[in-house]
Order: structure tokens, then C-alpha cells, then sequence
């Protein structure tokens, strides 16, 4: 019987320089170049270059539900690819990351400013404004705080999708659907 002995080293990714650095990173799917894009300012700034190159493949989308989650759908006439990077309330110390497949689990004390810190990366990122968002949020107050933090940014969001069902004070309705008004087409789905 034979045995092979393996030796594992890492790939010197960083040492290659930028262009063909670039050219390993095209070969990685949409979630490895995230998870690479986490590892230092130089490779967030070299995935930034690949995917810009690739935008117009790339939309983004915010989930304000009882979590928070912005996702990353890249799409393609061959490939279709969606992850996403959802904030959850930090509840016993823990790492601050998770990652599972095509999911990234971030744990933040505040999950308002969690989520505020990933669409500034995520857009960044990608230089793509959010386009779609659903919302479902029993705490109008943390709503209203990350849609004004989404309208400074970027002025308007092409597609929302709002269920303010579980949102007992009209006065709170009428503060999110204030900000709400830059959402270029509008469905909402609750009963007045």
C-alpha cells in the first residue's frame, strides 16, 4: 500500500501583482470574492475592481424584517447567484462572524448600526445602490432610522414591497411611509 504524503500552501495572492492578482479573483464566485474582499484594504480594494468590472451583473437588496439582511444577487444568461450578509443581535460574546453557505451572519449589540455598516461596505463595494426593498419591521422607530440612513445615501430605491401589519400606531405607519416615498415603485400590503 502507498501513501502520499500532501503538502497544503497557501496561495500567495497577495505577493501577485494587482492585474494578475485580479485575474485569479475572476475565476471565484460572487460569495468567495465577499469573503475575500473582508481580509484586508488590499483585497477589498482588488475585489472592488473585479466586480466593478462585472456591475452591471450585480443588484443589491435590503431586508428590514425582524433580522437585517442586505443581499447580493449576481446574474448572468449561464449563472445565477444570491448571498446575503444578515445582522443578528449579539447575545453571548462570540465571534462576529458566520459563515455558512452563501450567507455571512454578522453579531452586532446595535443591529441598526450593523446593518447601516454593511450597505455602506456592500454599495461601496460593488458601487451599486440598493434596488429592491422589503420591508416588515415591528419597530418602526429602527425602520425609519435605516431608511434615512439608506436615503442619504442614495436618494432613491427602484422597488419596495412593504408589510406594516404588525405596526399598531398609525402615527408610526405614517413615519416610515415618509421615508418611504423615495421607493420609486411602491407595493404595499397591509390592512388599514
Amino acid at each position: 500500500m502507498c501513501r502520499r504524503h500532501y503538502s497544503y500552501t497557501m496561495f500567495p495572492l497577495s505577493r501577485l501583482t494587482l492585474t494578475s492578482r485580479e485575474n485569479v479573483l475572476k475565476f471565484l464566485d460572487p460569495f468567495d470574492l465577499f469573503a475575500i474582499s473582508l481580509c484586508s484594504k488590499k483585497s477589498y480594494r482588488a475585489v472592488q475592481n473585479v466586480v466593478r468590472s462585472t456591475s452591471s451583473f450585480y443588484s443589491l437588496d435590503l431586508h428590514i424584517t425582524t433580522n437585517y439582511t442586505i443581499g447580493v444577487q449576481f446574474e448572468t444568461d449561464t449563472h445565477w447567484f444570491y448571498f446575503s450578509c444578515e445582522v443578528l443581535p449579539l447575545t453571548i460574546p462570540s465571534s462576529p462572524f458566520e459563515f455558512t453557505p452563501e450567507k455571512l451572519r454578522s453579531y452586532w449589540e446595535d443591529c441598526v448600526e450593523g446593518i447601516k455598516y454593511w450597505i455602506e461596505y456592500i454599495t461601496e463595494l460593488y458601487g451599486k445602490p440598493i434596488e429592491i426593498l422589503y420591508l416588515r419591521e415591528t419597530n418602526p422607530k429602527n425602520a425609519v432610522e435605516i431608511l434615512k440612513f439608506v436615503n442619504r445615501r442614495q436618494g432613491f430605491i427602484k422597488y419596495g414591497h412593504v408589510n406594516l401589519n404588525d405596526v399598531e400606531s398609525e402615527k408610526d405607519r405614517k413615519q416610515v411611509m415618509e421615508q418611504l416615498e423615495s421607493v420609486e415603485d411602491l407595493e404595499t400590503d397591509w390592512e388599514a
